[in-house]
């Protein structure tokens, strides 16, 4: 599975996986710091911490992910974003998410395997 170093959080309302989800990346490298919910990890991100990707699940209590993802880009954050959902089809918080003709963040279905985990926080790191 391809390393990393970069810091990345994980916002996410199951309990299981967030556990899973920090295991798998800390062996791949990265620095992973985790919250329960939106709101926590926006208040990780407005305390200055340094992320450069957040891994959201988008139905979580309090601030789900879209409300996340469109506060931190209200407050200039820059880090990537990675929605992940068990949601079959398109997550009704993801329409129209992005502004006319841009695509918004990418989406990781769950469950996932490690390997697609992996690869796809990967992918979206090295995404211009």
């Amino acid at each position: 599975l391809p390393p990393g170093s970069e810091t990345l959080l994980v916002a996410e309302a199951d309990p299981a996986l967030p556990t899973a989800a920090v295991r798998i990346l800390q062996r791949l490298g990265y620095t992973v710091l985790a919250s329960a919910d939106g709101d926590e990890a926006l208040g990780t991100l407005r305390a200055g911490t340094r992320v450069d990707l957040v891994l959201s699940d988008i139905m979580m209590p309090r601030r789900n992910g879209r409300a996340l993802y469109e506060a931190l880009r209200a407050e200039g954050h820059q880090a990537k974003f990675l929605f992940s959902s068990g949601y079959g089809g398109t997550p009704p918080e993801m329409v129209e998410i992005s502004e006319p003709g841009e695509v918004g963040p990418p989406l990781l279905r769950k469950p996932w395997t490690a390997e697609e985990l992996a690869l796809k926080v990967r992918e979206v790191l090295e995404a211009p």
